[in-house]
């Protein structure tokens, strides 16, 4: 069955691809043109790291994920689902926190006074903010 987009390991590095309606993915052969996204082309975005994390209680400048010192802040996009998979959008109160941020060697978040367990999606790039 074809792929219209995947994120996996692809010889030993994760790859994030997506494809035109009708084509797959794994077909490295498409011409750039049919080719919407490919964090493995030169102009893309390489994905530096990338997984999921489980938050169960408060935790105050916790370390998500690490790497060696790339001398910049690293461009990342992230979002959360609480237990079950409900909705990740919902108004925080004054004493709530729920905060994820890239320096150049970590990704780290802040949590506080949330309904837990909630589970933080991240992929960090090789590219600065």
């Amino acid at each position: 069955m074809s792929e219209r987009a995947f994120i996996k390991n692809v010889a030993g590095r994760m790859r994030v691809r997506i494809v035109r309606a009708g084509l797959d993915a794994n077909d490295y052969g498409l011409p750039p043109g049919d080719v919407i996204f490919d964090s493995e082309a030169a102009d893309g975005l390489p994905v530096l790291v990338s997984g999921s994390f489980v938050v169960g209680n408060d935790l105050d400048d916790w370390t998500i994920a690490s790497w060696g010192n790339l001398g910049y802040k690293p461009f990342f996009v992230w979002t959360w689902t609480r237990q079950g998979g409900t909705s990740n959008t919902f108004a925080l109160s004054s004493n709530q926190a729920l905060f994820v941020g890239a320096r150049p060697d970590r990704l780290n978040g802040w949590f506080a006074q949330l309904d837990y367990p909630i589970t933080i999606k991240y992929a960090v790039f090789r590219r600065p903010l």
